[in-house]
């Protein structure tokens, strides 16, 4: 019962004499190319289309070497991209993907994508602990970037992603450490 008031008293109160940001939980992810995305935007606007090689992407960020942050993409992928839409008619498919499905073994596309993203906790510790609500706060940014090259030159570029995340979720479990527990849990805690 001591116990239990404690807690009360800690849960309402708050924890003043612990930094609760250090002791909760926070994760970072962060993949190797670009340091923003507005780095990301201003290299992907430096490859020309029919005049950058595919040795040059290298020297724009796009390192078609680098497994971690890039996906090789078959012919057969380009194809279902661009020809998966009935609506789509050949005159709307951009030039160089009409090139690519020309060459078709001649070409090889890339998908890039770059990202930094943290997530950190933050709130009371003992909330949090005994699960009674969890704050999670996310910033970053996402970056991907899809380039079509036909015999060693790029032929094609699309770019998306979002420039500024910045999101706040809470999960409120009344129950607390009760929350999600079965019927079979809750007849051991007699």
């Amino acid at each position: 019962m001591k116990l239990l008031v404690l807690v009360l008293a800690l849960l309402t109160t708050g924890c003043t004499t612990i930094d609760s940001g250090k002791l909760l939980p926070s994760k970072e992810t962060e993949s190797i190319g670009f340091s923003s995305y507005g780095q990301a935007v201003e290299a992907i606007n430096h490859v020309l289309i029919n005049k950058t090689t595919e040795l040059e992407l290298i020297a724009n960020g796009f390192n078609p070497t680098d497994a971690t942050n890039m996906k090789l993409l078959t012919y057969t992928d380009v194809v279902g991209t661009f020809l998966s839409n009935p609506n789509l008619t050949k005159d709307d498919i951009p030039k160089g993907i009409v090139d690519c499905l020309k060459a078709q073994g001649g070409c090889k596309a890339y998908q890039f994508n770059a990202e930094h993203i943290n997530e950190e906790r933050y709130g009371n510790f003992l909330v949090d602990a005994l699960n009674f609500r969890k704050r999670t706060k996310t910033q970053g940014w996402t970056f991907e970037a899809m380039i079509v090259v036909v015999d060693g030159v790029v032929v094609y570029t699309h770019h998306s992603g979002q420039p500024n995340i910045n999101r706040k979720e809470v999960k409120r479990n009344p129950l607390g450490p009760l929350q999600g527990m079965d019927v079979e849990d809750l007849q051991k805690l007699h």
